[in-house]
């Protein structure tokens, strides 16, 4: 089964639909991705930038900082914080 239709009009039906483009979904998606491989592996910033598809530290940076609101490198490190609080996982056991 194939789509009859052009990537333009795919482009601009998507966007009617969701509110954004699909291209500016994607680079979304894979920003999620990103904080989540931040978050559950111990992967760096360049390993996780480069397993995303993007080849260019300070784009990646602009896209994440854009997307989450914060760098990379900052956005690593509260979750490091975090993980580390003791209340935090006392919090975490009680739930």
């Amino acid at each position: 089964m194939s789509l009859s239709m052009n990537a333009t009009y795919l482009s601009t039906l998507f966007k009617k639909e969701v509110g954004i483009t699909l291209s500016s979904y994607v680079q979304n998606q894979k920003i999620f991705e990103a904080c989540a491989l931040m978050t559950q592996t111990d992967l760096t910033i360049t390993e996780i930038y480069y397993r995303l598809g993007f080849y260019d530290q300070s784009y990646f940076s602009k896209v994440f900082k854009k997307v989450v609101g914060t760098s990379p490198k900052q956005y690593k490190r509260t979750i490091q914080s975090h993980a580390a609080s003791p209340l935090l996982k006392i919090e975490n056991t009680h739930t």
